[in-house]
């Protein structure tokens, strides 16, 4: 399971407490606002360390539409935070 982009977020050091607080509020928001299919498939593997084939189990789909869940969840939360760290851009670079 591709996990590289949310570890190297974790591990990103943050001097200022009140960023990551921030930051978590916003992930927790993004994540509220995906589909309750889509939130399930993300929180499953992320948030209780199940594999896509527990997921599938618990949220009685299969696991190919779980792993398709869990991709477009990512897309959309990745799409969602880069639209609120740089909204006059939306593939999230400030180009000034």
């Amino acid at each position: 399971m591709e996990t590289a982009a949310f570890e190297a977020a974790v591990a990103d050091h943050v001097d200022d407490p009140c960023d990551a607080l921030t930051d978590a509020i916003a992930l927790y928001a993004a994540v509220a606002s995906l589909s309750e299919r889509q939130r399930d498939a993300i929180l499953l593997p992320y948030g209780m360390g199940c594999t896509a084939a527990e997921a599938a189990e618990v949220m009685g789909n299969e696991e190919a539409t779980v792993r398709s869940q869990l991709r477009t969840g990512r897309e959309r939360l990745a799409h969602m935070l880069r639209l609120r760290r740089c909204p006059e851009h939306p593939d999230g670079k400030n180009r000034s």
